[in-house]
This record gives structure tokens, sequence and C-alpha cells, in this order.
């Protein structure tokens, strides 16, 4: 496979009102970058009660630290209608791709390793 390597900086990707940082880091290494013009991201929301979900989003491209070494800093505002989602499963895949858009690879779709969870504010007796 093109892809050597896929990490995701945490398992969580908070919104709301909490003090955890929200966004999470992916990071992935490929093992040949000849033709490879773009990595792309794709992303999408599945209710973990299963009653709701969203289509998968448009890739997001991401960048290119060195020969082979690209990142991308995911926040929910990145994802279409994160706000309607208190506990959700972010299925995520990535897809190399050349000039013209030919897929040279893509990872699995990954179901149930990042969750997107909602901060309930906290309320504060006086």
């Amino acid at each position: 496979s093109i892809i050597l390597s896929l990490s995701v900086s945490s398992d969580i990707l908070y919104w709301g009102y909490c003090d955890a940082p929200k966004y999470v880091d992916f990071d992935v290494r490929l093992a040949n970058t000849l033709r490879v013009t773009n990595v792309l991201l794709f992303m999408r929301l599945v209710d973990k009660g299963g009653n709701q979900s969203i289509g998968w989003g448009g890739g997001a491209i991401m960048k290119e630290v060195n020969g082979g070494h690209y990142t991308y800093r995911v926040r929910p505002n990145n994802i279409s209608y994160y706000d309607e989602f208190k506990d959700a499963w972010v299925e995520y895949q990535v897809v190399v791709t050349t000039y013209g858009l030919k897929t040279l690879g893509r990872s699995q779709v990954y179901r149930d390793s990042l969750s997107l969870k909602w901060c309930q504010p906290v309320e504060v007796d006086e």
C-alpha cells in the first residue's frame, strides 16, 4: 500500500464549553510520492445511538510537511453539522490521488476510533 501509516493525535474531538483541546491532528506517511498530487481526508459523523448520520464531506487537502509526510488539523467546524451531534463517531478515510484525481491508494474507513463529544456548560453557584 502507498500509505505507510495513519495516526490521529487523540481519540476524542471535543466541541462546546470545556478546556479540552478542540482539535485533533491527522498524520499520514506515504511509501512513494512520485505521482502524488493530493492526500485527501474524508470525514462524516454517525450518531452513536445509530439514529442520525451525515454524508461524506468533500475531501480536505492535507498539508505536505516534507516528502511523503502529510498532516491536517481538524476542528469541529471542519465537519458539517457537528453542532447537531452530542456524541458521535467521526468516520474517516484518507485517499491519495494524482493530478487528474486518479486514486493511487486509500486507507480503510475508520468507523469507531475517533469520537466527537459535546462539552456541556458548567453551572456555577454564586
